[in-house]
């Protein structure tokens, strides 16, 4: 569904004809949309990511572990679409700081 609604970004009004179309059982699809019960959770990822600061997508975090070792903390930010070298440059540039 992820790749179907990706690539039909413009006609995304009828969700309906894209569960269809990748096969799904569109009244438990329609039932499960329309009961909203995940958006919550759809409008608590949105509310993490704005406080991230993620503004766009897609937007990648280059990181290193914080001293707990169980979490990440940014220190680059890929925003958009880039080749291959844009991330392994900013990879490079992040393992060369924490190296030094």
């Amino acid at each position: 569904m992820h790749h179907r609604l990706f690539e039909h970004q413009k006609g995304l009004k009828d969700l309906a004809s894209h569960a269809a179309a990748v096969g799904l059982d569109v009244p438990t699809f329609d039932k499960c949309l329309s009961s909203g019960a995940y958006a919550p959770l759809v409008r608590g990822d949105i509310s993490e990511g704005r406080a991230a600061g993620i503004r766009g997508t897609p937007t990648f975090f280059v990181g290193v572990p914080d001293s707990n070792g169980k979490t990440a903390r940014a220190v680059r930010v890929i925003t958009g679409a880039h080749p291959f070298e844009s991330f392994r440059d900013a990879i490079e540039a992040v393992l060369k700081d924490i190296n030094e």
